[in-house]
C-alpha cells in the first residue's frame, strides 16, 4: 500500500511531499516545495483544499473521507484522504489510492 504524505506551513505552502505524492500527480515530489495549492489547481479546487485545511486546524478534528479526486494532470481517481492539524506545521495530509482503494466504500486499515 503506497501512501502519499504532505505537510503545509502556516502560509499554506507545501514544506514536505513524499515521492508517492509526486508519482500520484506525475511530477517530481520536489515540485511541491514552497508552492500553494493554487499553483497547481484551479481556484475553486484550491479554495476547497484550504477550507478543509482551515476546518481541521480550527476544530482540531481530523478529516478522513473517500472522494473522487482529480490529479494535477487531470486524471480522476478514487482516494481515501486524511488531514490533521500538525504539531509544528499547519496541516499534515495523507492519502491512499489504488491499489489500497479502488471504489467507494472500500476500507482502509486504521492508521495509528
Amino acid at each position: 500500500m503506497e501512501k502519499r504524505y504532505f505537510h503545509k506551513d502556516d502560509n499554506r505552502r507545501f514544506v514536505l511531499a513524499n515521492e508517492a505524492t509526486g508519482r500520484f500527480h506525475q511530477r517530481p515530489a520536489g515540485d511541491f516545495l514552497g508552492k500553494l495549492d493554487s499553483d497547481f489547481y484551479p481556484a475553486e479546487r484550491a479554495k476547497q483544499a484550504w477550507a478543509e485545511d482551515d476546518a481541521v486546524v480550527e476544530s482540531g478534528t481530523p478529516l478522513e473521507e473517500e472522494q473522487s479526486f482529480q490529479t494535477i494532470p487531470g486524471e480522476v481517481r478514487w482516494v481515501v484522504k486524511h488531514k490533521r492539524a500538525g504539531s509544528y506545521r499547519r496541516t499534515v495530509g495523507a492519502g491512499c489510492s489504488p491499489p489500497c482503494s479502488t471504489s467507494p466504500g472500500a476500507s482502509l486499515p486504521k492508521s495509528r
